[in-house]
């Protein structure tokens, strides 16, 4: 087995045992949200456990369902939203996209949220959705300085590609006189 997958196959047995031995630890929403992306990582790795990846989708909506307060509702909704997203379902990856930004106004993970909606909006060709998200987003990492450098890099050269392939669809639109 290759070490990735015997380290992830630990950790979700791990953290099973720790929901099973201690259901009412008062950690019970990260172990569940650490279950959940790990089941999920390891759905990935194994493709014919086919209940893998129903088992991390229900772990990361019961830290949604039973931790309305948690920190970790925010990141179960982007994990939601990526795994979605990775598999094809847009509109269930819009929505939690969307869910994450309602939760986490002001996290990191709402940055990536919009990034990630407006690459969505581009793939659809509605262009002026997507410019809307990469500018917030781009005003999201504002306030995380130098450690968002890279990511911060990557939005606006998805912004300049939309707001490109918008002037080359008012151009093309516009008759010629």
């Amino acid at each position: 087995a290759r070490p990735a997958a015997l380290n992830q196959f630990k950790a979700v047995k791990y953290y099973t045992e720790i929901i099973r031995g201690w259901p009412n630890q008062h950690r019970l929403d990260e172990t569940l949200y650490r279950l959940g992306v790990g089941t999920l990582q390891h759905a990935a790795l194994h493709p014919k456990d086919s209940d893998a990846c129903e088992r991390g989708v229900y772990f990361l909506r019961r830290v949604i369902k039973m931790h309305p307060t948690s920190r970790y509702r925010a990141m179960a909704h982007f994990a939601l939203a990526e795994y979605f997203h990775a598999n094809g379902n847009l509109s269930a990856a819009e929505e939690y996209y969307g869910c994450t930004l309602r939760s986490a106004p002001a996290l990191y993970v709402s940055a990536y949220a919009r990034y990630q909606l407006g690459r969505l909006y581009r793939a659809r060709r509605d262009t002026v959705q997507a410019t809307v998200l990469f500018r917030a987003a781009l005003l999201d990492l504002a306030g995380f300085g130098s450690k968002a450098a890279l990511f911060e890099q990557h939005v606006q050269s998805a912004l300049a590609q939309c707001m490109a392939t918008r002037a080359n669809t008012v151009r093309h639109a516009t008759p010629d006189k």
